[in-house]
């Protein structure tokens, strides 16, 4: 096989690829670009997902009019001194993104500087890049612009279309440049940000200069009522000058994805496997398996001391003193959690809407089902409780065990033990059952059987989850209409829930809601093809939790409906619902065959 040269056309179109691989690439790098010339509002407007347009305009320092043809060459850079190339003061350094963006799509930029009276424009519509063309042909012509730069991407990869049946779904692509924008809001927290897709208003950060109330406007509030905030100084290591500080969530305030874990290295965004496991090394033993904290970590050092030119993204760095960098985080978030208090505080709209439930009578969590039942059933006997001297096992006496368990398969309820299990005799022996996962199961299929039926809130319940997550959930009202759950958002961006799914039971919408939004990438554009998956995150969030005590009438409703329900031998997630212990086995168990 011979070697050949490559053309110019290819090796520009391969460097693209190294930059450019979806919209998220192009907005990060013009935003990248925004913050380096210093602006102070940032405005982003994107169409179907950004594949139509990206458009980004900002109040910054603005390019020079004789600058312009170079600002679109490949490695032309205002960014790097070329005597200096590893100390790298800015975001964007290497003169490869609007080049490159240049080829993947068509390309119009309007710029003005303070010191001009007029701004002035270039198109790039031809998918080359300047390198490759004669400058000479390119033509920059006056346009009226404000002070700073407005670039927009029109029809991206219309010249390399092979990429677009790589792109995802509109809806999660937006998801991941909103989820961008909010954590550069975080480190930037002088910068106003705004975001549109589709002529819809989806973000507006304000200008703060208190980073707690700029985090607490994208996480929401409950974030920083449950973090510890630590700060190192400078002095960890004298001789690097290294600072680490942030925000680390309480080990009782956790989540199921690790999406939430943060890190800023100089102010860079990054995504970085080692940081993240030493984040996860310093919460060791702290957390249940498969669940993560919420972190935000700041670290802070000379740039001769990390190499953030490793990815062509930028999203990765190296440092040259792994062992130190180690030490401080591990050290810094393990001190702080052995200091911090172990439980979560309750936020404000949960104390309130506590208190506004007990003011109404509460409803068994299957006491509906269980008038259903008895409809068709006859009499059930009566039963006298006594309760024991340990709190977690509840008894019965005086009962006639001949008669009632030939009522059902599963025998009469005995008692509870451990808030978690009933224990109940039957003809052949012994019956252990799960309460959670019995009850999950009858719920979701009497969610089958009937349906859902909506039930409306007088007074709609406004929860704020940040502006991350009330963007997503936002992006799915209308396929969660469809399940009963009715949101819109308020002047605050907040969501408010008009409308719950009618169950036996209170349904716990909030973390409800919340399990949705950490698997939300599963259901966007697919949401028919996966209701069946939310339809049991609703049973298990509407089912009665272990810890929680019943009484013998609760225990023997929970039996009854167990027998009249399809697939009870299982729960919704494949674990057996209940167990049954035969007189033989136990007989085999203690060596009386």
């Amino acid at each position: 096989m011979r070697i050949n040269l490559l053309s110019p056309l290819t090796i520009s179109k391969i460097a693209t690829g190294e930059v450019v691989d979806r919209p998220l690439s192009v907005v990060k790098e013009l935003l990248e670009n925004a913050i380096d010339a210093k602006a102070t509002e940032i405005n982003i407007n994107i169409q179907r997902g950004g594949r139509s347009l990206i458009y980004v305009s900002d109040n910054g320092v603005g390019i020079d009019q004789d600058d312009l043809l170079l600002a679109v060459t490949r490695h032309a850079t205002s960014k790097v001194k070329e005597d200096d190339i590893s100390n790298i003061l800015y975001m964007g350094f290497r003169g490869e993104a609007l080049a490159s963006i240049a080829t993947a799509g068509r390309l119009h930029l309007t710029t003005r500087t303070a010191n001009s009276d007029k701004g002035w424009n270039i198109k790039l519509d031809d998918g080359i890049s300047p390198i490759l063309s004669d400058l000479s042909s390119i033509s920059i012509n006056p346009a009226p612009h404000n002070v700073g730069t407005t670039v927009e991407v029109k029809d991206l990869f219309c010249f390399m279309p092979n990429r677009i049946r790589f792109l995802k779904p509109e809806t999660s692509e937006m998801v991941a440049c909103t989820e961008l924008i909010n954590s550069l809001a975080i480190v930037h927290h002088n910068i106003k940000f705004t975001l549109t897709h589709n002529d819809k208003s989806i973000l507006e950060i304000l200008y703060d200069d208190d980073i707690e109330r700029r985090i607490s406007a994208v996480l929401g509030s409950e974030f920083i009522e449950n973090t510890v905030h630590f700060d190192t100084g400078e002095n960890y290591n004298e001789i690097n000058r290294i600072r680490l500080y942030g925000y680390i969530s309480i080990p009782t305030n956790n989540r199921s994805s690790q999406n939430k874990i943060l890190t800023f290295v100089n102010k860079r965004l990054v995504k970085d496997n080692f940081l993240n496991k030493l984040v996860r090394a310093a919460y060791f033993n702290t957390l249940p398996e498969g669940v993560f904290p919420t972190v935000i970590l700041f670290l802070e050092m000379p740039n001769k001391c990390v190499d953030v030119n490793i990815h062509p993204n930028k999203s990765e760095v190296r440092f040259s003193d792994e062992r130190i960098i180690r030490e401080i985080i591990i050290n810094s978030i393990r001190d702080s959690i052995r200091k911090a208090k172990t439980t979560s505080k309750i936020p404000q709209r949960i104390i309130q809407k506590t208190v506004e439930e007990k003011l109404q009578p509460t409803l068994l969590p299957f006491s509906q089902l269980s008038d259903f039942y008895k409809q068709e059933t006859h009499q059930q006997p009566s039963y006298k409780q006594e309760q024991t001297h340990t709190t977690t096992i509840q008894t019965v006496s005086n009962v006639s065990p001949s008669k009632e368990i030939s009522d059902g398969f599963l025998g009469i309820p005995k008692f509870q033990i451990g808030t978690k299990y009933v224990i109940a005799e039957n003809i052949n022996g012994l019956i252990l059952v799960d309460q959670h996962a019995a009850h999950e199961r009858i719920v979701l299929e009497k969610i089958n059987k009937d349906k859902l039926t909506i039930q409306k809130l007088i007074i709609p319940l406004a929860v704020d989850f940040g502006h991350t997550e009330n963007a997503l959930l936002m992006s799915m009202s209308e396929n969660l209409k469809e399940i009963g759950i009715t949101l819109t958002s308020d002047d605050h961006a907040n969501v408010l829930i008009h409308s719950i799914p009618s169950l036996p039971g209170n349904i716990d919408i909030i973390s409800l809601l919340k399990d949705i939004i950490s698997d939300i990438d599963g259901y966007l554009e697919t949401f028919k093809l996966h209701q069946d998956k939310i339809l049991t995150k609703i049973a298990c969030h509407s089912s009665i939790r272990a810890g929680r005590k019943l009484n013998i009438e609760e225990m023997e409703s929970l039996l009854r409906l167990i027998e009249k329900t399809d697939f009870a031998s299982q729960c919704i997630h494949g674990r057996p619902t209940y167990i049954e212990l035969s007189i033989q086995y136990l007989d085999k168990l203690f060596e009386r065959l």
